[in-house]
């Protein structure tokens, strides 16, 4: 079972500790500092996921897809060692069709904290605009 909390207070690390204590030892435990992303966040990508897809002639779901794979896995597998040997595992020996697939079943994007799904969006911008398509900004909306 794995349990994930944001600690904002020290009664949160309190509450966390409490709680760490009534679990049946040996655990493993793991502190990455940052929070997950924000709801201001993802409204955002969404949008520009939209917004791609519109002027790509392909769905949220494809653009998403291909964003998740191509940037936010890199994100992921950099910073975390767990996930980089599932993707090897789970994605290594697949194509690049297949792996595109995969992202419609693997959390990406919903694991990001705060610092990683600010350097994810600023890399689909970059990428985006960098092809001529227009993007939302964040103060236009």
């Amino acid at each position: 079972m794995s349990t994930r909390r944001v600690i904002r207070s020290i009664d949160d690390l309190r509450a966390w500790c409490s709680y760490l204590y009534t679990l049946t030892r040996p655990l493993r435990v793991a502190a990455i500092e940052g929070e997950d992303r924000s709801l201001d966040q993802n409204a955002l990508a969404h949008k520009w996921f939209t917004e791609v897809g519109q002027q790509m002639g392909e769905t949220v779901d494809e653009v998403k897809a291909r964003a998740k794979l191509d940037i936010g896995t890199i994100i992921l597998c950099r910073d975390d060692p767990e996930f980089l040997a599932f993707c090897k595992k789970a994605l290594g020996h697949l194509g690049r069709k297949d792996r595109l697939e995969a992202m419609r079943y693997i959390n990406v994007t919903s694991i990001l904290t705060i610092g990683q799904m600010r350097e994810f969006m600023d890399t689909f911008e970059r990428m985006h605009r960098a092809e001529g398509l227009q993007l939302t900004h964040p103060d236009d909306r």
